[in-house]
This record gives structure tokens, sequence and C-alpha cells, in this order.
């Protein structure tokens, strides 16, 4: 389902320059111990199928509120919109969800009292003025947190804080970094780390794959 939002601001923040580039499935998970910058913290996950990338990202949907953006980095077929579908069942919605990458953005609401989560697709899209031409900044500022997915194109309008997810191929397996940039995305990470109890050694369900 796609939603009008009225437009009421544009976004000032920008990404930062080095990044253009069932819920009981066990996942493998290692904190990354080196730091690509001051501003940066993150985590390696690897999924060995499907059920598992989506209890990872229903792991993610638990603790997003309105205004949390997440970006997703990754080759087609690596798992972007698997993750958002286990998000979305983690932030308690039972949308089906979809790519969005011929209507470019889908609204998934939710019951009354809570807020809709905003899933976008730029694949599509050529240039950041035509990100901003279809609402991505209404999308971003809006009353629900927001998935994107091939965000590299609007770089230079997305805001400077934020979750960012790289996707890689390994055969069967995906190997997932999670990335936080500013300090909200460091909380959301860290609720992320616990919740998976992820402490210095790499941990995971029985007979888990380490990366």
């Amino acid at each position: 389902m796609k939603e009008s939002l009225t437009r009421q601001r544009r976004i000032r923040r920008r990404m930062g320059p080095d990044d253009r580039f069932d819920d009981q499935s066990p996942a493998s998970v290692q904190t990354n111990h080196s730091e690509p910058s001051p501003d940066q913290h993150c985590l390696h996950l690897l999924a060995t199928s499907p059920e598992q990338t989506q209890h990872i990202g229903a792991i993610l949907g638990r603790f997003l509120r309105p205004g949390d953006l997440i970006l997703l980095q990754g080759p087609l077929g690596a798992g972007k919109t698997c993750l958002t579908q286990g998000v979305a069942r983690g932030f308690g919605l039972d949308a089906r969800v979809t790519s969005p990458s011929f209507t470019l953005a889908n609204v998934y609401e939710a019951p009354p009292g809570g807020c809709p989560l905003y899933h976008l697709d730029l694949w599509r899209i050529k240039s950041a003025p035509e990100a901003l031409g279809i609402g991505l900044d209404e999308y971003v500022e809006g009353p629900g947190p927001c998935v994107v997915e091939w965000p590299d194109v609007a770089a230079d309008v997305l805001p400077s804080e934020y979750l960012r997810v790289r996707f890689e191929i390994d055969g069967e397996t995906r190997r997932l970094e999670f990335c936080a940039i500013g300090a909200r995305p460091r909380v959301l990470l860290e609720q992320i780390r616990t919740a998976l109890n992820v402490g210095e050694e790499t941990a995971g369900g029985s007979g888990a794959a380490r990366d």
C-alpha cells in the first residue's frame, strides 16, 4: 500500500562519505572488534537460511521507534526484503511485506494506537532530487520508522544518523554487517547485541556457523 504524505520540510542532514556504497530460529553472531571510525559501531551476523534472516530482522523490529532509519545495502537476492519481513513482524505488524521495487514505497499500517512502518526501494531512482520527488523526506520524517533498500543514490539528502545493514552473499549463507552511525542507532545496535546475547565471544544456536 502506498501513502501520500504532506510535505513539511526538507532533510538537511547527510550520510557520511564512507557509507556510499519465525522468531525462534537461531542466528550466528559476532561482534566487530575494529571500528571503522569513531562514529561507527558494528556487529557481524551470519544467517544460513531465509528464516534466520527474518529472525534477525524480527529482533531489530522489536526495538524500532518513530524516526529510526534503517539503510539496507547489498546485491540483488541478498535478503534485504526478507530482513524487512522480519522487521515488520518484530514491530508487531501482520502485513504482507513485499519489495516496493515498482511502487517505490510501501506503508504498512499499524493497529489503532500504533505507528506505521515505511519501506522504500530506491533501485529505480536515478538521483537524490528524484528521491525527494517521491517524498523520501516525508517518509523519513514521518510518524514511524523507515527502512530503505538501495539508499546510496540518495546519500546527499539522507540523515546523518542511521543503522546501516550491509549484506554479502556467501553461497547459501548471508553475512550481515550492522553499523550504527549516531547516538540513537548505537542504542539500537546495543539492544540487538543484548537480545542476541552477544558478549566478547561469538554466540549462536547449537551448531551455528561462526564468522
